[in-house]
């Protein structure tokens, strides 16, 4: 019974790895496009509008560049 419990616990993490995972492969690509609209003078507030990344964030971005 321990073995079965084990088992789905770990089939259970796993997929929360892997939504993990999908989550900040969305978030990474989202900051990129918003590096590339920053980089074509895009203002802040389209920026955050056209990729859903705060404004806050967006601005984040910009003194990193």
């Amino acid at each position: 019974m321990k073995a079965i419990l084990d088992e789905a616990a770990a089939v259970r993490e796993a997929k929360l790895r892997v939504q993990e995972a999908r989550e900040k492969a969305i978030q990474d690509e989202k900051e990129e496009t918003a590096r590339r609209l920053l980089k074509m003078k895009t203002v802040v507030p389209s920026v955050a509008g056209i990729t859903r990344v705060t404004k806050k964030q967006v601005i984040e971005i910009q003194k990193e560049m």
